[in-house]
């Protein structure tokens, strides 16, 4: 396609080699003769943008081998000695080569803004929601006793949760805790639709039975106002941001919606973009992204985007698979339509044969009209007035495109086996007889291509348990995952002292963490008492060189005299060397070693000081888990989330009873929210309920679609049939049978 400006859609189905594209993409962008002067502003020129820190290395290392395999002849796509020459350029020029998440560069781009607007960038970012809003409540029920009104409106909240909701438990306030953290996710942080003095639209007072709904979420809506209040008192008292929320920050700081002067004040010049899984993208990152590929065509330059519909799986996170096909046809009207090009990907470069035909059935019965109809009937009682063209037509148009050819020689193998139980413990104790056997047999031949896939990392580490009790090898994500541990916080933020003594908040938090509990020269009480009186004030660390002579000099001087001294790498070491880390905490060790691995990355990756490692740690390294050993045998079980992107040789999805819920509280488009009960609520906000519900549906269509195309040699899924289910209500293994009746009749599934 001739160059720019001018827009490229590439949609492709899993396996069908999409980061290949991309990477191959960016190779012929960065290859184009330059002259040897501007060849820093065209690395920095080109942009790419992933979903997650693995498809960023992933793409990153690939373009680092196909420049290495056409600098060794090995490939004849570019000139080896242009090639040689920008690998040489790349190693010096690292933090100009541009393979970034949606997170990172939106965070990057508000950390410029903050510097440049004279606010303090030194942000910690935490996306433990959870954890935020916890301790909002709790500081609400401090409150409580001495607080009337507080204590009337927490009485309030809890008859909304038991009498309104009808909820059920001993533990209620664990309970309620968990719906008020998913209700702050619906309506988010921001708090712009929630205050305990609110009035509803003129629409809503007008109705009376949707002024009921509005009026039934009125202690919610107090209750939330007040967190969210909290929440914010919290995040600035302790410098945190919300791992997400600095899209919204960002359009703050643009004028009028434009953030064209805003790019600027950073010096930010991209021409280049590419935009990997799109339809994971949400609205608001799109605000903030069209306006930097606005700015990039209007320099001539190109937008070059690969998605499928099919794996829009993050609806939860706001994800619209819709804005690809508006980005190609509405958006940027300076790009005429002849410049506007999309082509389809459809060959399968994964899976045997049977897989491939499989998926490609199992979509086929998903776009035909006839199973819309069915499975609106199956879902909906005929007394429901449901709207369902709507539903049909985007079933349609999601899974439609899906007809892969298959480039391997291997057959595959597809393995549907039907569990009929009664009630859910029994389903259980089939599948896990079934399941431990069929694992150990392939063990035998797979023992490091296996995984098993779940909806929920509850299920994992379930199943996790009952292959431990047979002695069979497992890695799940819990054991895998690099947390955020204490430790840790403690040695990055001594890092961050180490590269800006000035920055006394780090030395404080370096100090507050374990990491200098008890060591000579340092009382732990008397610490203690310092750090609580000096907390957000300033002189520290001359206190500190006053009260504490022995251990500053010991510890704190010694370190600060070897920075810029040693590499990165041999700096943390004698930090743990010196605060006898591996010594005083043993339980720690995985942890140290995984971030003196991660500090050996960030060298080869070309980041030489402290400042620069501090950033990447900030947009990757905070987020990497300790590693698993090469080769090494043993079981995967991971979450079909985050197996996205993945492939093995033998997938099982032994649990498909996913629950089809219809939620009673929700949001409509003027951000209004209503509590919806079937029995007393006007038909639009109905309606509304059952297009969100449906919107569940086809997440679990698109999970299930994810999940079985991660198989490349053999899948392996079992359904729940035969269920008596309360109220008739359904779960996605009732749907999963009537796809499966229609791809093959030999799957013979009895009525459930």
């Amino acid at each position: 396609m001739q160059e720019g400006p001018s827009i490229l859609y590439l949609l492709g189905s899993a396996g069908a080699g999409k980061t290949h594209n991309l990477a191959k993409r960016y190779l012929d962008l960065l290859c184009q003769e330059v002259p040897e002067s501007l060849r820093k502003d065209h690395l920095r020129s080109i942009l790419a943008i992933t979903f997650t820190n693995k498809a960023a290395q992933e793409m990153k290392e690939r373009i680092i081998r196909y420049l290495k395999e056409n600098a060794l002849g090995i490939k004849e796509e570019v000139d080896s000695k242009l090639a040689r020459s920008w690998i040489e350029f790349i190693l010096f020029h690292y933090s100009d080569f541009q393979i970034k998440t949606i997170d990172s560069l939106l965070f990057s781009l508000l950390r410029g803004l903050l510097l440049e607007l004279g606010g303090k960038p030194e942000l910690e970012v935490t996306f433990n929601q959870k954890e935020i809003i916890n301790r909002s409540f709790d500081r609400l029920l401090s409150k409580m006793n001495s607080d009337e009104a507080l204590r009337r409106l927490f009485q309030e909240v809890v008859h909304c949760f038991l009498r309104i909701e009808e909820r059920k438990g001993f533990k209620i306030e664990k309970h309620l805790r968990k719906r008020l953290v998913e209700l702050f996710e619906i309506d988010g942080p921001s708090g712009k639709n929630l205050s305990p003095e609110e009035s509803p639209s003129s629409e809503v007072l007008e109705d009376p039975l949707k002024r009921k709904a509005w009026e039934r979420l009125r202690p919610y809506r107090a209750i939330l106002a007040l967190l969210i209040d909290e929440a914010k008192e919290l995040i600035n008292r302790e410098g945190i941001i919300l791992g997400g929320q600095w899209t919204k920050i960002l359009k703050e700081f643009s004028q009028e919606g434009d953030l064209s002067y805003a790019l600027f004040r950073v010096g930010f010049s991209v021409k280049h973009v590419m935009l990997d899984e799109f339809q994971d993208t949400n609205e608001e990152q799109w605000k903030v992204l069209k306006e930097i590929v606005e700015d990039a065509l209007a320099r001539g330059g190109t937008l070059f985007f690969v998605g499928d519909p099919k794996q829009a799986i993050y609806g939860w996170r706001g994800g619209n698979w819709r804005l690809m096909e508006k980005a190609f046809k509405e958006d940027f009207p300076s790009v005429p339509q002849g410049r506007r090009k999309k082509e389809s990907l459809n060959v399968n470069y994964r899976s045997g044969k049977k897989i491939v035909q499989f998926n490609n059935t199992f979509c086929k019965v998903l776009s035909d009209p006839n199973f819309g109809e069915a499975l609106v009937g199956l879902l909906f009682s005929k007394k429901n007035p449901f709207k369902k063209d709507d539903f049909i037509k985007t079933l349609g148009e999601i899974f439609t495109d899906q007809n892969q050819e298959c480039s391997k020689e291997k057959e595959g193998h597809i393995d549907v086996e039907p569990i009929t139980a009664e009630k859910k413990e029994e389903f259980l104790l089939k599948v896990k007889e079934r399941l431990v056997k069929k694992v150990r047999e392939k063990f035998e031949e797979y023992p490091k291509g296996i995984s098993i896939l779940v909806r929920k990392n509850a299920e994992g580490e379930e199943i996790s348990q009952w292959l431990s009790e047979e002695e069979i090898p497992v890695i799940t994500e819990n054991s895998l995952r690099l947390k955020r541990a204490p430790l840790l916080k403690g040695l990055v933020c001594l890092l961050r002292f180490l590269d800006w003594p000035g920055d006394e908040l780090a030395l404080w938090s370096a100090l507050k963490s374990e990491l200098f509990h008890d060591l000579p020269g340092f009382p732990a009480q008397r610490l203690e008492e310092l750090l609580e009186m000096q907390k957000g004030k300033e002189g520290l660390r001359r206190l500190l060189q006053i009260q504490f002579p022995e251990g500053f000099k010991k510890y704190l001087e010694i370190l600060s005299e070897k920075v810029g001294f040693l590499s990165l790498y041999e700096l943390c070491q004698e930090i743990m060397r010196t605060l006898r880390l591996f010594e005083r905490f043993p339980q720690g060790k995985d942890i140290l070693r995984r971030f003196l691995e991660l500090v050996h990355k960030a060298e080869r990756l070309g980041i030489r000081n402290l400042s620069e490692f501090l950033e990447f740690w900030d947009k990757e390294g905070g987020e990497e888990r300790i590693g698993t050993p090469e080769g090494v045998e043993a079981v995967r079980i991971l979450t079909i989330h985050k197996a996205k992107g993945l492939e093995f040789p033998v997938v099982f999805i032994p649990l498909t009873d996913w629950p089809l819920k219809k939620e009673n509280i929700l949001k409509d488009e003027k951000g209004e929210l209503f509590y919806v009960k079937a029995d007393s609520a006007p038909a639009d906000l109905l309606e509304l309920q059952n297009q969100d519900f449906l919107s569940k549906v086809i997440e679990s269509l698109n999970l299930f679609y994810v999940g079985a195309t991660r198989a490349m040699e053999e899948f392996h899924v079992y359904v729940y049939t035969n269920v008596k289910q309360k109220g008739g209500q359904k779960n996605f293994s009732h749907i999963l049978q009537e796809i499966l009746k229609r791809i093959d009749p030999k799957y013979g599934f009895q009525k459930a």
